[in-house]
């Protein structure tokens, strides 16, 4: 890896929860946010090459709370990313695991 250091600056609140080197070298990052996606607070997932540069950022959520934990990179370009749900399941928080491609 060559050294880098990125700053994602939004008008909301984002937080990283972990990040996992990527098969190409890349890193991807995962965390949650409330400044894109549907809810209060949605998964957040971030692609960087292994220069710092981001190749691709995605959301995923409904219209409660949804935070990503942790990730594990599977692939240049896929992940699992597990977290909580208020969106979705049974309970008060409920147990997200998601397969990105």
């Amino acid at each position: 890896w060559d050294d880098w250091e990125t700053t994602e600056t939004t008008p909301q609140d984002e937080a990283a929860s972990c990040a996992s080197e990527a098969t190409d070298g890349g890193v991807i990052v995962c965390g949650y946010t409330s400044s894109v996606g549907e809810g209060s607070y949605d998964f957040l997932l971030i692609k960087y090459d292994k220069k710092g540069k981001q190749l691709w950022k995605d959301t995923f959520g409904g219209f409660e709370d949804d935070r990503a934990s942790a990730l594990v990179a599977i692939g240049k370009d896929e992940a699992v990313i597990c977290g909580f749900t208020r969106s979705d399941g049974e309970g008060k928080r409920d147990i997200w695991v998601i397969s990105v491609k």
